[in-house]
């Protein structure tokens, strides 16, 4: 475990100070806003946590979760592009290593998961998501 959060840090580092290309295996993906949710129980307990990733939607004149991924505790937080400004999240999904941008990020405490509320309006086989994994 510790041996990836290494490379998970030189890759991270590597994207946000500038450096040669990262390996063709990175995943990348831009969105207008990165939520840091955590759900918890009414007996106050977290229950689970998970990045949600918006885009903003024109038609309805509203931010729409795109996609979801749940947060790990190993996982390397949030970080500033000092050239760019933007949110940069760099993490493992599914054996592939995924960068994901976003202008903006946030926190937010919830007794619901707004991504459960979110199906209801808008199911997951309508949204873009992230890119796919490769095969």
């Amino acid at each position: 475990m510790i041996p990836s959060i290494y490379c998970m840090l030189a890759v991270l580092g590597q994207l946000v100070l500038g450096g040669d290309d990262p390996p063709e295996y990175m995943l990348r993906d831009e969105v207008d806003i990165i939520e840091v949710n955590q759900v918890f129980e009414s007996s106050g307990k977290c229950a689970f946590r998970q990045y949600l990733f918006y885009d903003w939607d024109s038609a309805s004149q509203q931010l729409r979760i795109r996609a979801w991924r749940p947060l790990h505790v190993q996982q390397i937080p949030m970080a500033i592009d000092p050239r760019t400004g933007q949110s940069v999240l760099t993490f493992y999904d599914g054996g592939a290593l995924r960068v994901v941008r976003s202008a903006d990020h946030w926190s937010s405490n919830t007794l619901q998961d707004a991504e459960r509320q979110e199906k209801r309006n808008w199911p997951a086989r309508d949204r873009v998501g992230l890119r796919p994994l490769p095969k």
